[in-house]
């Protein structure tokens, strides 16, 4: 799909099928560079596992089109500030992928520390406009000193859960339409939250966040397993933190939550402990990337 964002590949071509094992790519390859036999090698790789909810698949769709544009001399990825053409490229391989992932995952990955992704309304194709916001290194200290994550051993496909989402939205119903005016207010309310150093408020935010996107998937779609409804209800309830919500699509994949500011990882791990049900979990060390999507080049 990579190449034949880049032309790399005609479509007419692909469509009559391309051999599993990448030879018949070769000549078109070949064509391309204008050379003899080149060679065109890719191996990626992710620590994390699948389903996380973290944007993953998109960040690593980013990973490969970064270095085959840096191959054909494209510079995608080596300026943070104008990443826009490889957003754009990403949102048409995911489409092409039919991995029925969100229009925004990229984001997280590609840009360094707090922005906010938009999308124009009533634009086709899909434009995703990112803006950037500096935080001074007291409130990213804390940020990083209260966010846990957590993975719930529970992976799932985003795509079964973003088709519930979709019905719920094609339905048009005033209880869904005010759901979503609410996300986009509160994507906002967030970032004036990080800006002055509130992190209780976005807790409270990151909660309300939760609920509301398991409004837009609907009672019977799996968003939140039992598991975590009674982990979340637990931590609520032992006053340790002040917000949690599942990443991604729900359904499982990681669990974020933010501290009260006087608690930390161990008193969530202590509330936690006679839960059988969350003793595979595996917790992981957060902090806030400033650096987003870098490349480097290493000379045989």
């Amino acid at each position: 799909c990579a190449l034949l964002i880049y032309g790399l590949l005609p479509t007419i071509d692909y469509n009559k099928g391309i051999e599993n094992d990448g030879s018949s790519l070769q000549p078109f390859v070949d064509t391309f560079c204008r050379l003899d036999n080149v060679g065109l090698e890719i191996v990626s790789t992710s620590k994390l596992p699948k389903g996380s909810g973290l944007g993953s698949s998109s960040i690593l769709a980013g990973c490969v089109l970064a270095c085959i544009g840096k191959c054909l001399g494209l510079g995608f990825g080596e300026d943070q500030e104008d990443n826009d053409s490889l957003t754009k490229a990403i949102l048409l391989l995911e489409q092409l992928l039919t991995t029925g992932g969100g229009w925004q995952d990229q984001v997280g990955g590609l840009y360094g520390g707090l922005k906010l992704g938009k999308s124009e309304i009533n634009r086709i194709p899909m434009v995703v406009n990112v803006e950037k916001f500096e935080i001074p290194t007291n409130i990213v200290n804390e940020l990083n000193q209260r966010m846990v994550l957590m993975f719930t051993g529970q992976p799932r496909l985003a795509k079964n859960i973003l088709r519930n989402v979709l019905r719920q939205w094609a339905s048009r119903k005033d209880s869904i339409v005010h759901t979503v005016k609410s996300l986009v207010n509160g994507a906002h309310e967030s970032i004036e939250a990080v800006k002055c150093g509130d992190i209780d408020r976005l807790g409270s935010l990151i909660a309300s966040y939760w609920a509301q996107k398991k409004a837009m998937a609907g009672d019977q779609s799996g968003v939140e397993p039992a598991v975590v409804q009674k982990v979340i209800h637990l931590l609520n309830h032992h006053n340790v933190i002040v917000g949690a919500t599942l990443c991604g699509a729900g359904g499982g994949g990681f669990l974020l939550a933010i501290t009260k500011k006087d608690k930390d990882v161990s008193d969530l791990r202590k509330c936690l402990e006679r839960l059988e049900e969350a003793q595979t979990f595996q917790w992981y060390d957060c902090e806030v990337n400033q650096d987003g999507l870098t490349l480097s080049e290493e000379t045989a």
